[in-house]
């Protein structure tokens, strides 16, 4: 039978997607509030950006300015966090309220390949932030920051390298799971940008400093040295993808002698077959 892009044959259920494998079966309220804790900081986060940015352009007089604030892949970065952060919060509410309510159904989840199409978005955006947040961090630091255009502040930080330690340390914390083949997922959602920077270029548009492009890594009047760098981008994606499905690894080793010293059992056979997935 073929795979999805969403489906494993050996799984997952939707419960991996909304506990960690640390505490319990059940969602704590310590989980519960971690996950509402990071969506609530990471909302607050692009509101603040957003709201200097716009402040800023205004008192300059440069009105125009205000509405480029989306054309930067960064500012992208941060509301795909923030979505993905409060959609699984919500998931992981939904659950906590469940099951505090009796009304659960884990043999249900247990078995359940089909995931719902709550945990299908999820998943795909997760894959994306992931992979984009760790990107941008790189990238950022070490091609595009500019220390006379660019300050160490608050606002700096959370789009150029808080979002990327924070899904770094959910690899480590949730139980969702990860496929390598899923790295087309931040490709796909990298690619659309680089077609609309090529729109926004073709149209005229200019960044905040009036050049005619986005980024400077990005020039299309220079096409063939921006698809260039498109195409290591594009690796780059895989690369921190992958990266990523070595510390999922790493926490399933983890999982497994945690459960053992728990347990003083062999691990379950759906865990088993996650190791070797």
């Amino acid at each position: 039978m073929k795979k999805s892009w969403f489906q494993h044959e050996d799984g997952p259920g939707p419960k991996q997607f909304t506990n960690t494998w640390l505490l319990s079966d059940h969602v704590s309220l310590p989980y519960l509030l971690y996950h509402w804790s990071r969506a609530i900081f990471f909302i607050v986060a692009i509101l603040q950006s957003l709201v200097k940015s716009s402040l800023y352009f205004i008192e300059k007089e440069e009105p125009d300015n205000v509405y480029k604030y989306f054309i930067y892949l960064t500012n992208n970065g941060r509301w795909l966090a923030a979505v993905a952060f409060t959609l699984e919060a919500v998931l992981v509410s939904l659950r906590y309220s469940k099951e505090r309510k009796g009304t659960y159904k884990e043999c249900f989840e247990e078995g359940f390949k089909n995931l719902p199409f709550s945990h299908k978005l999820l998943w795909y955006l997760a894959n994306c932030n992931s992979a984009l947040s760790i990107m941008i961090t790189i990238v950022y630091w070490t091609l595009l920051h500019n220390p006379l255009r660019h300050y160490l502040d608050f606002e700096n930080f959370s789009g150029h390298l808080f979002i990327g330690l924070a899904v770094i340390l959910d690899v480590f914390i949730s139980d969702r799971p990860w496929r390598l083949r899923h790295c087309v997922h931040p490709i796909l959602f990298s690619v659309i940008f680089c077609i609309f920077s090529l729109f926004y270029y073709l149209a005229g548009g200019t960044n905040y400093y009036k050049e005619p492009y986005i980024y400077s890594i990005l020039d299309w009047s220079r096409p063939w040295r921006t698809l260039g760098i498109v195409s290591l981008v594009a690796a780059t994606m895989i690369l921190m993808h992958f990266v990523l499905y070595c510390l999922y690894r790493i926490r399933l080793l983890l999982k497994q002698k945690y459960i053992s010293n728990r347990t003083s059992e062999p691990l379950a056979l759906s865990d088993l077959q996650n190791l070797s997935a």
